[in-house]
């Protein structure tokens, strides 16, 4: 059965909406709300400090939620829908309590955890946090860190680790994670990316506007590391991350996003018909029928990344019209 899931408004003011969007209270009414309309996951963001190559107002200062402290309180705040890190960027972290605090969540959280993994769009941020360690290589860092973390979450007895850049020794996680093996999300387009998913994975995260191939196109360069580990394509869940703006009709929708902050941030590098046709715009009978062709290309998984709106009043309406109107519909 094809997945749903929302991507919430933790970590993405200035950037994906206007300031002052969405705060605590916001953020735990969306997740209870996808939880009643029957969404299979919530996905968090992961951005610490805004940098200039954001490009937004560097006046501004966007309500920024911590990723794993937020999830963490939308455990308790929900029953039954997956928590998801949509990515954690993982060369920001430390692994090892980044280990503790994923198997702490996945516990507390009864088994809802899914660990999406991320390098990270802004190389200028990664350089604000870790100034002293600059010249550092993010790739090969971030694979010590998978690395690390893959031991740390499924090994048991005390683990070591000596890389280029992470080094640590006779270390124990407990306890583990509820679930065995706790779900790994690797995001991303880079070459590397089929070594890490064969590698470490249970599911892959692609972002529908990026695509430049089907999914399915895409998912086969994957396979000769899956081979290499003995696996298979089919072994992934695949997840397609998107943008919504429900409109009566398709002109209607495109009217709206050009008038919203995220379509005058986005209107000046891309094609809005291009655009359009990567994502979820227009009438939910159009939309379905775009989810469709989604899933007969491969996706298993369509997360609602981004809603093209300017308030969260907004964002919930559109949310609560796809759980009516268009989630029944792959049920």
């Amino acid at each position: 059965m094809l997945k749903f899931g929302i991507g919430i408004p933790n970590c993405r003011e200035g950037v994906f909406y206007p300031m002052s969007f969405a705060g605590p209270k916001e953020i735990t009414e969306l997740a209870q709300l996808g939880e009643q309309l029957g969404f299979y996951s919530l996905w968090g963001t992961d951005f610490i400090n805004p940098v200039p190559s954001m490009n937004f107002d560097e006046t501004a200062k966007p309500n920024w939620y911590e990723l794993i402290v937020t999830l963490s309180y939308l455990a308790a705040a929900t029953n039954k829908i997956k928590l998801a890190t949509g990515v954690s960027l993982l060369p920001y972290r430390d692994p090892i309590i980044l280990a503790k605090q994923v198997a702490t969540l996945d516990q507390f959280s009864n088994g809802r955890f899914l660990f999406g993994w991320g390098l990270g769009q802004f190389r200028e941020e990664f350089v604000a946090i870790n100034n002293r360690n600059k010249t550092i290589h993010r790739g090969r860092l971030m694979n010590e860190i998978m690395e690390s973390l893959h031991l740390l979450l499924n090994k048991n007895g005390k683990i070591s680790f000596d890389g280029e850049y992470i080094g640590f020794k006779e270390v124990e996680i407990h306890p583990k994670p509820l679930q065995e093996p706790i779900p790994v999300y690797i995001g991303g387009h880079s070459s590397a990316m089929g070594t890490r998913v064969a590698k470490w994975a249970t599911g892959v995260s692609y972002s529908a506007t990026i695509l430049n191939e089907s999914i399915n196109k895409t998912l086969m360069e994957l396979q000769p590391d899956m081979d290499k580990e003995g696996r298979t394509i089919d072994d992934l869940d695949v997840v397609i991350s998107t943008y919504l703006c429900l409109g009566k009709d398709l002109e209607d929708a495109k009217a709206k996003f050009s008038k919203t902050y995220l379509g005058q941030r986005l209107l000046k590098r891309i094609n809005l018909d291009t655009f359009v046709t990567k994502s979820l715009f227009g009438t939910p009978n159009q939309i379905s029928e775009r989810i469709n062709q989604l899933n007969q290309e491969g996706m298993k998984h369509c997360v609602l990344t981004n809603v093209c709106v300017d308030s969260f009043s907004e964002m919930k309406e559109q949310i609560q019209i796809f759980g009516e109107e268009i989630l029944p519909q792959f049920n």
